[in-house]
């Protein structure tokens, strides 16, 4: 298998282990669900690893996938790439999200709703790949909202609680709106560089004026901002504990 394609073995097996559990999502628990979706992620570590190993010996990939959007002049394909920052990124993120889960079989083990909880967690880890390895702009916010999403579900997990819909509502809605200004960064980089993709935008940094970079600075890190929770969009963390 060549070192780019385990970029998509990496990104995709906890969709499938997603998918997987969300077919058992209104039955009884299965214990298979929390399995195959732990091994899932597993495997996703191993490659995670593999490809680090890669990285750190200098060598980078790229995975084209698809045209994902074509209008006219502007062109967006769900592709993928990997460098020295988001190779430790995966690994981060595999590792912890598999400890997750083998804790997780134990600790939903008497949830009725341990098949659903198992969807929503994998493809949580799903979004955060998928952010972390998008060599565009556009990628990366698709897999921003969806950690949004599955952050929303998994908060209200316990919908027949009103507090876990109440903070839930609260997280998704306080999220929406630095998005917002995630959104008008991108759009920004859009109008001044007239691509989205990350090599391409980096390669003209120089020659751009500096007052629209700090703009485009200030809406990025306005998204930012609310998925960490910091003053003033905080509140929302813990009521979602």
């Amino acid at each position: 298998m060549q070192y780019s394609s385990l970029l998509s073995v990496v990104l995709f097996l906890p969709l499938i282990g997603a998918l997987y559990a969300g077919l058992f999502g209104a039955k009884a628990k299965a214990l298979h669900v929390g399995v195959f979706n732990s091994l899932c992620v597993l495997v996703s570590f191993i490659g995670a690893v593999v490809l680090f190993i890669q990285a750190w010996h200098h060598q980078s990939y790229e995975k084209y996938l698809f045209d994902w959007i074509v209008v006219g002049n502007f062109k967006v394909g769900f592709s993928l790439m990997l460098d020295n920052i988001n190779a430790v990124m995966i690994v981060v993120v595999t590792l912890v999200s598999f400890l997750v889960h083998v804790y997780s079989i134990g600790y939903m083990e008497h949830d009725t709703g341990f098949n659903r909880y198992f969807s929503y967690l994998s493809g949580f880890v799903f979004s955060m790949l998928a952010l972390v390895l998008s060599d565009n702009f556009l990628g990366l916010f698709i897999g921003w909202e969806g950690v949004g999403l599955c952050s929303y579900l998994l908060i209200g997990f316990w919908y027949h609680k009103k507090s876990a819909n109440d903070a839930s509502i609260e997280a998704f809605v306080m999220n929406r709106i630095t998005d917002l200004g995630m959104l008008m960064g991108i759009i920004l980089i859009f109008w001044n560089f007239g691509t989205l993709q990350y090599k391409e935008v980096f390669s003209m940094l120089n020659n751009a004026d500096y007052s629209m970079l700090f703009c485009i600075s200030v809406f990025l890190f306005i998204g930012a901002m609310g998925k960490s929770a910091q003053f003033p969009m905080h509140t929302w963390l813990a009521n979602a504990m």
